[in-house]
């Protein structure tokens, strides 16, 4: 079984898919023409990664209605775009989306490149991104495999391994790389993402239905329960983190932190990240010396990264010298903050509230 050889029995596999999804495609604010606008896809792409369709939405109407093109992003600051990012986790990608914004720019002619290798070169575009663009926006055949389409290739094809593995989502694109020769391969895409996402699901897939049952050695051999199957656990660390809320006059002090580290460029009350437990005495390492009040946390508040979890207790603490505001420190209304702030950061000033 798998994906016919023969050059005519390909063709209609090809225009089967395309038939199928035509008739049960679900209608996204984004679909429209097989040529789409390669800028807006490359903001949607980027959004998407790890980030709801649905959540994403707004975020992208407005990005695109702010810098509707390449060059107006190209001249937009780090923190205007992170200001535009807040609330959607992930701050690296708009960072990514301003640098790839500033290449294009550069070194493109203010045009996204066409190939893959090129896209590719973009920061925050990998293979799966960069074969979105190329196909959806250039009609180029490059098999975008996301997770949906990494299951529907390994039961179609019969590959072992686990679905979330680089080398499995290569063999995907190697083996379905003939069918998108046949054109279209912008739709062909959409139409195994969709098919993977209603039909061809993780558990309990609607094989009947499918398109590609015929063809399909999973169904076929009785192993849909065995093929293209996610058994990763995440393995996440639990870290007690120490939250410093230095008050004065109704305002709190708040730093930018490095555009390197977690929550890079983004403001916040200074943490302290402490292991497993935190120590019976603090020394926050600050540019100023902070009498820390630990008797009583103002409240705590708990908050997951992709990599590990934060378990945080917000401590009153209060400067006991001048402290010099400017770029890296700043009092602010916790009411009001007209900075660019993280979900935690606004989760542990909400605690003044309460």
């Amino acid at each position: 079984m798998g994906l016919p050889s023969d050059p005519e029995a390909l063709d209609r596999l090809h225009e089967r898919l395309l038939g199928w999804f035509a008739e049960h495609r679900r209608e996204l604010p984004w679909r429209g023409s097989e040529d789409e606008d390669p800028y807006a896809l490359l903001v949607r792409e980027i959004m998407l990664q790890q980030t709801r369709m649905s959540t994403a939405l707004p975020y992208y109407e407005r990005w695109l209605e702010r810098w509707p093109g390449v060059e107006d992003l190209a001249e937009a600051s780090e923190e205007e775009v992170l200001d535009a990012w807040q609330g959607l986790g992930y701050y690296n990608r708009a960072r990514w989306l301003l640098r790839t914004a500033r290449k294009i720019r550069d070194e493109h002619g203010g045009e996204v490149p066409r190939r893959l290798s090129q896209l590719e070169q973009l920061p925050g575009v990998g293979p799966y991104t960069a074969a979105a663009i190329a196909s959806m926006a250039f009609d180029k055949p490059a098999p975008a495999v996301d997770g949906n389409m990494a299951r529907v290739g390994a039961r179609v094809e019969g590959i072992e391994g686990e679905v979330t593995s680089d080398k499995l989502k290569r063999e995907v694109r190697t083996r379905l790389g003939p069918v998108f020769e046949r054109g279209r391969a912008g739709r062909l895409n959409e139409a195994l993402m969709e098919l993977g996402s209603l039909v061809c699901t993780p558990v309990d897939p609607a094989c009947e239905v499918c398109p590609l049952s015929p063809v399909c050695t999973a169904y076929q051999g009785a192993r849909v329960d065995e093929l293209g199957i996610d058994r990763s656990t995440p393995d996440l660390s639990t870290h007690a983190v120490t939250a410093l809320i230095l008050a004065r006059n109704g305002q709190v002090l708040v730093h930018r932190r490095d555009p390197d580290g977690l929550l890079g460029g983004l403001w916040g009350p200074p943490v302290i990240e402490h292991g497993d437990t935190p120590p019976a005495t603090l020394a926050p390492d600050l540019p100023f010396a902070v009498e820390v009040d630990e008797t009583e946390p103002i409240g705590r508040v708990e908050h997951t990264f992709s990599h590990k979890r934060w378990q945080v207790r917000a401590l009153a603490a209060e400067p006991r010298e001048e402290v010099v505001t400017g770029e890296a420190w700043q009092w602010v209304d916790p009411a009001d903050v007209d900075v660019p702030t993280s979900a935690l950061d606004d989760r542990v000033l909400g605690l003044l509230d309460g």
